[in-house]
């Protein structure tokens, strides 16, 4: 990519948050997700997700966000059903980019996720599918569904988990909430990647003040 950065910040020694990359032909793929809970249990989660994305996209030859994360759902049910029995509810929200640099495309997809886009200066939030992967109190059917998005050059697009929003903090104790953190990355987005990182950061500690992390921290910035 022409600009870039990840901010990741496990709230424990390990994460149950998690990014992905590809780059297959001319697409490069790109995930953020975000697991059940955090810690060890979701750190179990987060290994299980990379290892069938890579069999998915490596193997399988799937590269259709949409399909992905179809496939993705259907091996982390069995998965889950085999280890703990029938009732499992644990999970994963994700958000997947593919992108294709000689047709200007992109394809979104997601599971209880979205991402930001700053195009020309104006900033859109694009929304996925409203069922997680895995969790099985969703049925066995779920429509995971693809977005197209043509893309100008500079535009830019940031993935996320909800650890930065859901941050407790400021004179309050409340939590950042997710209209802040978009209001601060419209701010910001005329900036480099890394400032915009350093920003993104500095301002969490700022928030953040004598509270402990409330949850693992990913986010994703990308300059096309």
């Amino acid at each position: 990519f022409k600009d870039g950065f990840i901010i990741f910040k496990p709230k424990d020694i390990v994460s149950g948050d998690f990014y992905w990359f590809a780059e297959v032909g001319d697409e490069k793929i790109i995930a953020a997700a975000d697991c059940t809970g955090h810690g060890v249990p979701a750190a179990f989660m987060t290994i299980m997700g990379n290892n069938f994305i890579n069999e998915i996209v490596y193997e399988d030859n799937i590269l259709s966000p949409e399909k992905i994360l179809h496939a993705l759902d259907k091996k982390i049910l069995k998965q889950l059903v085999h280890v703990k029995g029938k009732e499992v509810n644990d999970g994963m929200d994700i958000s997947i980019l593919k992108i294709n640099d000689k047709n200007r495309n992109i394809e979104y997809a997601s599971a209880m996720n979205s991402i930001i886009r700053v195009s020309n200066n104006e900033i859109s939030t694009i929304n996925g599918a409203r069922v997680p992967i895995g969790s099985n109190q969703y049925g066995k059917t779920k429509n995971y569904f693809k977005t197209n998005i043509p893309y100008n050059e500079g535009d830019k697009f940031y993935l996320f988990s909800d650890g930065y929003q859901d941050q407790f903090g400021g004179l309050k104790g409340k939590k950042f909430l997710k209209k802040k953190m978009r209001q601060l990355i419209h701010e910001i987005s005329h900036l480099p990647m890394s400032e915009q990182r350093s920003e993104l950061e500095s301002n969490l500690i700022n928030w953040q003040n004598t509270e402990s992390q409330t949850d693992d921290i990913l986010i994703i910035g990308l300059t096309l």
